[in-house]
């Protein structure tokens, strides 16, 4: 036996507000499980990426790579942090300008751009052949 049309109206729109009602339910859900794994994100890099720039400054005075181990860590954090991205941005320009400053002042270089009075513009003589 059929329900009368009135009750197959009810019905329908039953169906529709329980699902607009889990829509919103699940809708708020989703923000809040968006805000939670934005928290963690935020508290996981800060932990790994905290923890790796500690033992790269631990490493200036101690024996181990701490010019790799520093920015690695500085970089973990600037995945979250915008200070971190700005402090990475000073230490890549410093580490640049390390790099220059060793180049410029490398014997290659200044092999390369001596003046062509300095070095050896006179020939010498070979000793004689016996």
């Amino acid at each position: 036996m059929q329900p009368p049309s009135w009750r197959k109206s009810e019905i329908f729109l039953g169906r529709v507000k329980s699902e607009i009602s889990t829509t919103h339910y699940s809708s708020r859900m989703s923000e809040f499980a968006h805000q939670t794994y934005v928290i963690a994100r935020k508290v996981v890099v800060a932990l790994i990426g905290g923890t790796i720039t500690l033992i790269g400054i631990a490493m200036i005075v101690l024996p181990g790579p701490a010019f790799i181990v520093l920015p690695a860590g500085l970089a973990i954090l600037a995945l979250e942090f915008a200070w971190a991205r700005r402090w990475l941005k000073k230490v890549k320009h410093m580490a640049q300008e390390a790099v220059d400053k060793m180049h410029h002042n490398s014997p290659q270089h200044l092999v390369n751009h001596s003046s062509p009075t300095s070095a050896t513009s006179t020939p010498t003589e070979s000793a004689p052949k016996k």
